[in-house]
């Protein structure tokens, strides 16, 4: 076991702990850092508590070594100010260090916040070392200025990392991508566009302006226009957007359409399915070769549980259509335009469920003909 220890200051965490740059805040960036290069286990040292899915929290010092045993393996202490300490040099005093406790610092004197050395001296038995960084290596931030710096320098840094392995940028200047974030060569990216997260592009994909992805994985040949993708997967050859919302677990399958202003959310989509428009499917089981027309939306919440809706291959959605889950559309079944439908339709079915048309005569020219 490895085990990464941060020290945050009271000023830092009062002033800096919450901004952030690119797609994470600065103690983030230390943390995945950290995990990256084998810590199993990382703590947090702050006067003021500081909680964090990835990291336990402790307020002093004394704590930290109450809670050290054999079982902690060899440890890191560094500081959060130092952004761009890479996951290659924790990695390297992992495998190289011999001693218990190994300090990171900025070339100073050993003195990280509230650890310096004469406070080493009151633990007898701990043995560390001091690993010194030149501050030419860097990226330091100690106030809400160095954060601007800091923003831009990383910005460029990953941009021009991704353009020299074959990734095109309209505007490479107006373009915002996380670090942990993998695009394959061949893709275009068009300005104001944010990939933020594990986000993965495919080979080919187009991006364009204004679209926002966080932990998206979109495949190869796919046009994302304008949108938004959050904690789903798009494979091959999709077409998204303008305006569209695909969030919470989605997953659409290869040639799929996905037109303008449509949202999907914990939705599967079946290959060689179109929405083309004005469409809100949510916890739903979308087949391959299905219809979604135009205005369809599934009502799935009762106000106090979700409810799932099927809808089979082949089947045809018609426009403006409300499916009031739980319910089944079954293979090959239509669903006429302007239906709300409470009920299974079997396969090869159509269902209308639509209030019976009335005609008044003469009734429209008095309508518009009236006094106003």
């Amino acid at each position: 076991m490895n085990t990464g220890i941060i020290f945050v200051d009271k000023q830092f965490q009062k002033n800096l702990a919450h901004q952030r740059i690119l797609d994470k805040n600065l103690i983030d960036y230390t943390i995945d850092h950290l995990k990256k290069a084998g810590s199993d286990k990382i703590i947090i040292i702050s006067q003021n508590e500081y909680q964090h899915a990835d990291a336990k929290w402790l307020n002093n010092v004394k704590e930290l070594y109450s809670e050290i045993s054999d079982s902690y393996g060899k440890l890191i202490i560094t500081g959060v100010n130092y952004l761009n300490i890479d996951t290659d040099i924790y990695s390297s005093l992992y495998r190289s260090v011999s001693k218990a406790c190994v300090v990171v610092n900025d070339g100073k004197a050993l003195n990280i916040f509230a650890l310096d050395s004469e406070l080493l001296k009151d633990y007898e038995g701990l043995e560390y070392e001091s690993f010194n960084i030149s501050k030419d290596d860097l990226l330091e931030v100690n106030d809400v200025e160095d954060v601007i710096v800091a923003s831009e320098k990383m910005r460029q840094d990953i941009n021009m990392f991704h353009l020299r392995n074959g990734v095109s940028f309209i505007d490479i200047n107006n373009t915002y991508i996380g670090e942990d974030v993998k695009i394959s060569k061949g893709v275009i990216i068009y300005p104001d566009t944010y990939l933020e997260g594990n986000s993965q592009i495919g080979e080919n994909t187009i991006i364009t302006a204004g679209s926002h992805l966080i932990n998206a994985i979109v495949g190869k040949n796919c046009k994302i226009l304008s949108s938004r993708i959050s904690d789903s997967i798009l494979h091959d050859n999709i077409s998204l957007g303008p305006y569209s919302h695909i969030r919470m677990g989605a997953e659409v399958m290869d040639n799929c359409r996905i037109g303008n202003f449509v949202e999907f959310k914990k939705t599967t989509f079946g290959r060689l399915s179109r929405s083309a428009h004005l469409t809100y499917l949510g916890d739903c089981e979308v087949g391959e070769d299905v219809n979604i027309g135009c205005g369809v939306i599934t009502a799935n919440y009762d106000g106090a549980h979700k409810f799932k809706t099927t809808i089979k291959d082949r089947a045809f959605i018609g426009s403006n259509s409300n499916l009031i889950a739980p319910v089944t559309v079954g293979e090959c079944a239509l669903v006429a335009a302007g239906s709300t439908i409470t009920k299974d339709v079997e396969d090869g079915a159509m269902a209308i469920a639509r209030q019976r048309q009335e005609i008044k005569p003469e009734f429209g020219f008095k309508y518009i003909n009236k006094e106003k």
